[in-house]
């Protein structure tokens, strides 16, 4: 499943990794083919586009793919190791990753990728480390597939869905640290990269959705509250856009606390509170309905 155009993977990793075009087409094709091919007006061929691939040192399958594996049961797994992750049950999740990894080919940097980010949620929802420690190790993990990140700073090219999420993650711990506005630049950055990319709207409604629920949820914590609520009324669209309703009670919940706090009218927020109630009940999101559920009990007593 292709999430990018070719000509946008091509363009800016090329780009990214400053190398001229007739650097990179050399031996391949020529220069007026490659300009071509990157503004989107011819499709290159099948053994150009292994070239390309090869040459710009990128697994195709990364930009769609959350870990790398031939046993489709394997995938299923992944899942149900997603939804433990979601819904707090860390104990559980990391027995379950013990036996997932087993699974895996740890030679592969997605993969290797995957089980990084995973530990270091765990570990730090456990307990045993803390926010700073977190994000070191989310860094170590996001370099296993972007080699050049520098803390702080996104590099140019393309980013697969598993990325984004690590970047947003990466971004969540200096709010955790109340040093919101590191985060806040680090989303900002996202947030003009999805403004920038050509990517189809399944993505947006995941990857762009995200981002936008992280950095509206930044900038509610800074005080900036009309904002947030534009943000999140921005991701909303791009859920329901796509029917991915997954996101929507988190982003849903901080639209209606953030009318709350600018005293809005009561009715109307609790019919908010409500509604990202009862679709956290329909994800099977029992973290966030629970927190909903002990919100709205308060507002009514």
């Amino acid at each position: 499943m292709g999430i990018y155009p070719i000509s946008e993977v091509i363009r800016r990793t090329r780009e990214g990794k400053h190398i001229t075009r007739g650097q990179f087409c050399e031996g391949i094709c020529d220069d007026r083919t490659l300009r071509r091919i990157e503004v989107g007006k011819q499709m290159p061929s099948r053994s150009n586009t292994a070239a390309f691939m090869k040459r710009l040192g990128k697994n195709s399958d990364s930009y769609s793919l959350f870990v790398h594996c031939s046993d489709v049961e394997v995938y299923l797994e992944w899942e149900v190791l997603e939804n433990l992750i979601t819904n707090t049950e860390y104990e559980k999740a990391e027995l379950y990753l013990a036996e997932f990894e087993e699974k895996l080919d740890l030679e592969d940097k997605v993969n290797q990728q995957f089980v990084k980010r995973l530990h270091a949620l765990i570990d730090y929802r456990l307990g045993r480390i803390d926010s700073k420690t977190r994000r070191i190790q989310l860094i170590e993990a996001l370099r296993c597939t972007i080699p050049n990140y520098q803390e702080g700073i996104i590099p140019k090219g393309i980013f697969s869905r598993y990325e984004v999420r690590l970047l947003c993650n990466i971004a969540i711990t200096y709010a955790e640290e109340e040093n919101y506005e590191e985060g806040l630049a680090l989303l900002q950055q996202l947030e003009k990269y999805f403004k920038e990319i050509k990517v189809d709207q399944e993505e947006r409604a995941v990857s762009e959705a995200l981002v936008l629920s992280n950095l509206a949820q930044t900038l509610g914590r800074m005080g900036r509250i009309q904002e947030s609520i534009e943000i999140a009324e921005q991701a909303t669209l791009l859920c329901e856009r796509m029917n991915r309703i997954g996101m929507l009670p988190n982003i849903i919940y901080n639209i209606a606390y953030g009318k709350e706090l600018r005293g809005e009218d009561k009715e109307a927020c609790q019919l908010l509170f409500q509604q990202a109630y009862y679709i956290a009940k329909l994800c099977g999101n029992n973290k966030i309905s629970e927190h909903i559920k002990k919100h709205i009990n308060q507002i009514k007593k």
